[in-house]
């Protein structure tokens, strides 16, 4: 989420602690534990204002069908101006009022507006109309010439994430293109500081304080795993692979055999996230959690 490309991370992990790890595998533990934040993220409640800025951006995409004279797709995108929280995220292939009212839809799930903010697109117009009892949410329709940029918070927004790109020249697919809009909402959301936010979160700002660390996506990580139940619960059909022992002040968790190295990798991904710690010690190596 910082613009660095994949194989960059790869590159600075050899440097500063001299492990070869793969930009494929940095790649998908950013699917995998982003789209496990996201589920998280989703499910908390912001306090905002009864304001929206509302607009939409092109981003290329590699592999997607061709539209007009280029590769691209449209990044639709409803930030709060007040505490900069990003409420909604959208990818389209047009921006037609079909795909207006998609982002609006998405956006009336987490907050009701009785102010829109958007650019002189006349697209807009009519999926506000749908959407909205126009007695009760007022649009405004801004130039950005004219009216020196009020629409700005969400302006710069987008600026980031066109910053954000040009190291990965292009994203994947639409698919792809989606789940990055999504992690860039919930990274901006949670994790990155707003200067003109006094250095904290957008999330903060919106009432959100989960008393966050240094590492606020190991913690978010941690979290979204808490959220879902217990590290049993997580452990599924792999609790079978294991042995689980409760002593008076600490909880021991052995294998019982041979595993499949991917399952060994998702057993040790839980149990991590959950606080336990692999001892290795020969036959009676174990993961070992203690209790308070």
């Amino acid at each position: 989420m910082s613009g660095m490309s994949l194989r960059n991370i790869a590159r600075h992990i050899k440097a500063t602690h001299d492990l070869e790890v793969s930009h494929g595998a940095i790649a998908d533990w950013s699917k995998k534990y982003m789209a496990l934040i996201k589920e998280y993220a989703d499910s908390l409640v912001p306090e905002l204002s009864d304001v929206w800025s509302l607009d939409e951006a092109m981003v290329n995409v590699k592999d997607t069908k061709k539209t007009g004279k280029g590769f691209y797709d449209w990044l639709w995108t409803i930030i709060d101006p007040k505490t900069r929280f990003v409420i909604a995220t959208q990818i389209s292939k047009r921006r037609e009022i079909a795909d207006a009212r998609v982002i609006i839809a998405k956006g009336k799930e987490t907050s009701q507006p009785n102010y829109v903010i958007t650019d002189s697109l006349r697209t807009y117009e009519q999926a506000i109309r749908k959407e909205f009892d126009s007695r009760r949410v007022a649009h405004i329709k801004t130039n950005v010439i004219k009216d020196g940029f009020q629409n700005r918070p969400i302006e710069r927004y987008h600026n980031e994430i066109r910053e954000k790109l040009k190291a990965k020249r292009g994203l994947g697919n639409d698919e792809s293109a989606q789940r990055f809009a999504d992690n860039y909402r919930t990274y901006r959301n949670f994790v990155r500081p707003h200067e003109g936010l006094d250095n904290v979160t957008p999330a903060e700002t919106s009432g959100i304080d989960l008393e966050l660390g240094h590492d606020k996506i190991k913690d978010l990580t941690t979290k979204s795993v808490e959220s879902k139940g217990n590290f049993a619960t997580q452990l599924g059909k792999r609790i079978e692979k294991v042995n689980i022992v409760n002593e008076r002040d600490s909880i021991k968790v052995t294998c019982k055999g041979w595993m499949e190295k991917q399952t060994w990798r998702e057993i040790n991904d839980i149990l991590k996230l959950s606080g336990f710690n692999w001892l290795s010690n020969g036959k009676d190596s174990c993961w070992l959690k203690l209790l308070p």
